[in-house]
């Protein structure tokens, strides 16, 4: 049997995940961080205790089954290595599931037609390697299972599978209730892609690409063309794409019915509930946390770069665009003066200052605190890269599938009062799968993510320290 380079590739960076994961087991002995909270409960659960629930568990218990499925099957025992597996399995499973979505988002199916599951491409790879998620695959936490299961979601979405869908969503929230939001990208991405690509359409176009004398009866269709590429667009043309959305509705009431009952299957949830947080719901508390989106721009540029700024047209071209985008409007220049989001909606959440553990405290006690006025100095930043995602997005992506992706996530984004990196894992990879990546853009985004997991996890595993309480590791 021969095996593919994209096999080989493919088996070579699944068995590096293998050889980190025994390093972490072998050093972190003992539940880290949150693990104490998830690995006492999965082991309830293995122990057949399935009333127990400790109370500053805020997930459902999706991964808790998962894992128990897994070692059901494969008669293993419920140990901390072995919980912890869990991740680095699904992690496992990412890049093909990742190489079949990115497909699908970017119309190009016909790249992995006859391409076998163990040979993902070098970008899916890539992605799957994004600091953030793979770091906590070596732990046992949610985020892994929670991205995979939005990433399901949208492939059997965009594949006309919308009751599967509708589970997969629900599934997905059991890892993070607020993937439901996620769930409404799928409908709402479908339901563009259904407007622009209907079943009668190819029809449609043969016919009309026929000689006048040649043609048949005419078809009647409506072409939906006016959703053009967000970076040429306007106000007024996001105006008339909505109307034409609603003239249009013909096609889309068919699809919101599967999913219309997903919604209100998790709203009886939320009201069974008494909210949307389980267990812990003091420190957890929904608030109106503008500056949230600001650090998730933030967020992706740091990460995302190396895509950002290879774009089809250039570097010089984006920062072109984001300067006629920007400076020339009164929007920008009211923001500038405008301390509103960040003086009113701020928060200085406890956890980011009482825990010394993970990255986010010394930013945020370095850097936002060092001086009052850092946030408001910021804040033109913010804007700037806003604006330069926005023109990168609409370079391969219509108007509306950018405002909607946009929207959701300020949605998701805006309730959540603690700056948490792994909130912005799910909106990150989405936003990576919409914006293709040159060749150049691949290997510097390969290298950028191999030299920060390098030094997190060697930090993580290598550089601990000695508090009253124990060992301290640092993390994101």
């Amino acid at each position: 049997m021969s095996f593919s380079g994209k096999t080989i590739r493919y088996a070579a960076w699944a068995a590096l995940n293998v050889i980190v994961a025994r390093q972490v087991d072998i050093i972190v002995r003992e539940p880290y961080m949150d693990e104490p909270f998830h690995i006492p409960q999965a082991q309830a659960y293995c122990r057949g205790e399935w009333t127990h629930w400790d109370p500053k568990i805020t997930t459902p218990p999706g991964l808790y089954l998962v894992s128990i499925a897994l070692m059901k099957v494969f008669l293993l025992p419920c140990t901390i290595p072995v919980l912890r597996l869990t991740n680095v399995l699904l992690l496992t499973l990412l890049p093909p599931f990742l190489d079949r979505v990115i497909a699908s988002v970017r119309l190009d199916n016909e790249r992995i037609k006859n391409r076998s599951w163990l040979e993902p491409s070098a970008e899916a790879l890539i992605i799957s390697s994004f600091p953030v998620l793979w770091f906590f695959a070596f732990l046992y936490y949610t985020d892994v299972a929670s991205a995979i299961s939005v990433l399901v979601t949208l492939y059997v979405a965009r594949n006309g599978w919308h009751k599967s869908a509708v589970v997969a969503g629900l599934v997905s929230c059991l890892f993070r209730q607020t993937n439901v939001i996620w769930l409404a990208y799928a409908f709402g991405s479908t339901a563009l892609y259904a407007l622009h690509y209907p079943p009668q359409r190819e029809a449609w176009e043969a016919e009309r690409r026929k000689p006048q004398h040649m043609r048949g009866r005419q078809l009647t269709y409506f072409v939906f063309d006016h959703d053009v590429l967000a970076a040429k667009a306007d106000f007024l043309d996001w105006i008339i794409s909505v109307l034409t959305v609603i003239a249009e509705r013909a096609t889309i009431i068919p699809l919101i019915l599967p999913y219309a009952v997903g919604f209100v299957a998790f709203l009886a949830f939320v009201v069974w509930n008494g909210g949307i947080v389980l267990g812990d719901k003091s420190n957890h508390v929904p608030a109106i946390h503008i500056p949230q989106v600001y650090y998730g721009v933030a967020f992706a540029t740091a990460f995302g770069w190396p895509v950002l700024f290879t774009g089809k047209h250039g570097v010089f071209r984006l920062f072109k665009n984001v300067y006629l985008r920007s400076f020339w409007t009164k929007c920008f220049m009211r923001h500038l003066g405008d301390p509103f989001p960040i003086l009113r909606t701020s928060i200085h959440h406890p956890f980011v200052l009482s825990d010394n553990r993970h990255y986010t405290f010394y930013i945020w006690k370095r850097l936002y605190m060092l001086h009052p006025a850092v946030p408001y100095l910021l804040a033109p930043v913010y804007y700037l890269c806003g604006y330069a995602w926005y023109v990168r997005l609409g370079q391969d992506n219509s108007l509306l599938n950018v405002s909607l992706f946009g929207g959701l996530t300020v949605v998701t984004l805006v309730p959540t009062p603690l700056l948490e990196p792994r909130y912005f894992i799910v909106p990150y990879l989405l936003l990576r799968i919409l914006v293709p990546a040159t060749k150049k853009a691949l290997i510097m985004e390969a290298g950028w993510y191999a030299l920060i997991n390098w030094v997190t996890m060697a930090v993580f595993l290598y550089k601990e320290r000695w508090g009253p309480d124990g060992v301290i590791r640092f993390m994101w």
